[in-house]
């Protein structure tokens, strides 16, 4: 078990047919929510988006991202809690890594380029595909049917019809 609070971010969708109250409403029992598991709010954003796709028949959305330190035992618990709200379309937490200051000391990284390493199978390869190619033969495209056949003229197959159709 690890006491120590992380940094978490919380993301959240919810459908804009909810007015300005209604998700003020939401936000606050998400922010008392993980206070009464002794966690700490640090900073929201709210926003309106216009969806990459449509979720749920939605094609806009109130965007809401939420900053919180809490113990990683109690993140279960949330997303729990939060398949509970009805109201809120998706919504997905990350924990946020500390960022680190580039050092003063620190310099950029120097990549040395030298000469071309030489690979004698590549040659070899080269070789064998070029005896491939020349003993290929080309693809034949297949010629139409000859129309040197004789035709039949129209009386011979009247007579035809007839003789058939008497039997």
């Amino acid at each position: 078990m690890n006491d120590q609070p992380k940094l978490y971010q919380l993301t959240y969708l919810l459908p804009p047919s909810l007015d300005e109250k209604g998700a003020v409403e939401i936000s606050q029992k998400i922010k008392k929510w993980i206070e009464e598991k002794q966690g700490k709010t640090e900073k929201e954003e709210t926003v309106n988006k216009n969806l990459a796709y449509p979720i749920k028949k939605y094609h806009q959305a109130v965007y809401s991202n939420l900053s919180f330190r809490i113990i990683p035992e109690f993140i279960k618990e949330i997303q729990e809690y939060l398949k509970l709200e009805n109201n809120i379309l998706r919504y997905a937490i990350q924990r946020e890594m500390p960022r680190r200051s580039p050092s003063k000391s620190a310099k950029p990284a120097r990549v040395k380029i030298g000469p071309a390493k030489v690979y004698p199978d590549r040659d070899l390869f080269r070789q064998v595909h070029l005896k491939e190619e020349k003993t290929r033969k080309p693809i034949e495209k297949p010629t139409p049917a000859s129309p040197q056949k004789e035709k039949v003229k129209l009386e011979e197959l009247d007579k035809k019809l007839e003789e058939i159709l008497k039997e």
